[in-house]
């Protein structure tokens, strides 16, 4: 099965193109691919979509365990930090 070998360049002007493209060139179970999606939809902040990916490549490699939770650390660290940003800048402006 062809399967196809993606750079992902991490600028974030292009990371939510890239995590778009990449559904159509993950064909098959390719974890290099999988982990590399993930990390576009981390820096497209699509978290749902990335935690999907990275389950899927423990799945796959049980090996790569311990960097996908590390990554999943970090994602987890985002998600708070936007969570108190946002609770943040709503402080005050609801029901007042």
């Amino acid at each position: 099965m062809l399967q196809y070998n993606v750079t992902i360049d991490c600028q974030p002007t292009c990371l939510l193109e890239q995590a778009k493209l990449c559904p159509r060139l993950v064909l098959s179970d390719n974890v290099k691919a999988l982990f590399r999606r993930a990390k576009a939809h981390v820096g497209a902040w699509n978290p749902q979509e990335a935690k999907k990916d990275f389950l899927r490549v423990v799945q796959i490699d049980k090996t790569l365990d311990k960097a996908v939770q590390k990554e999943l650390k970090i994602l987890a660290n985002m998600e708070n930090e936007k969570d108190a940003e946002d609770k943040e800048k709503l402080k005050g402006k609801l029901f007042t």
